[in-house]
């Protein structure tokens, strides 16, 4: 009798259960963006710019984060499906870490900028965009030490290059180097 009595509530527990993990009852379930597939390079790094140029249009802030997120594996996606290419996909991968910087997600970010200086050495404006970003996050991370070390190592390479966007990177480098104060000055 008892037996029959909990087979009967059984398909309720199960259906709780799986409505549950659907996100009901207010749980979250994990972002599901499938990234759509592009033949080329620079036609899936377009198809990410679109998705961040989007996301930048959407009010309401979680969709937004939601939205920005979706912007990340688009780009991720460049990096993913074309590993070979040397103008998109490098990028890209500066692109997501700027999104996670600004999203104030900054191991994200210093993880995807180390990335872009490791895999991609020949590359002067990845490069430069990424020791720029790798300063910025160690300084709003509280990383004193790491932020001076990638602003003066940017400041250093790039003061005197022939290419006018890179000297300033270097400046602002060299700027936010020299106003950065440690975090317990002593008197």
């Amino acid at each position: 009798m008892i037996a029959r009595r909990y087979a009967k509530m059984l398909p309720l527990v199960l259906g709780a259960v799986l409505l549950a993990s659907c996100g009901w009852f207010g749980l979250k379930k994990g972002p599901e963006y499938l990234v759509p597939e592009a033949d080329t390079a620079a036609e899936q790094f377009r198809l990410a710019q679109t998705q961040r140029a989007s996301a930048r249009t959407v009010l309401d802030a979680e969709q937004r984060v939601v939205e920005f997120d979706k912007a990340i594996l688009a780009y991720l996606a460049v990096r993913d499906r074309f590993p070979n290419d040397t103008k998109f996909t490098p990028a890209a991968v500066v692109f997501a870490a700027n999104i996670h910087r600004d999203m104030q997600e900054y191991n994200e970010a210093v993880t995807l900028y180390l990335d872009a200086i490791t895999n991609y050495p020949d590359q002067d404006d990845v490069r430069v965009d990424a020791l720029y970003g790798l300063g910025k996050s160690y300084d709003a991370m509280g990383n004193v030490a790491e932020a001076k070390s990638y602003y003066k190592l940017l400041a250093d390479e790039y003061a005197d290059s022939p290419v006018p966007t890179y000297r300033r990177y270097a400046n602002l480098a060299r700027v936010e180097w020299e106003q950065i104060r440690p975090a317990n000055p002593k008197p």
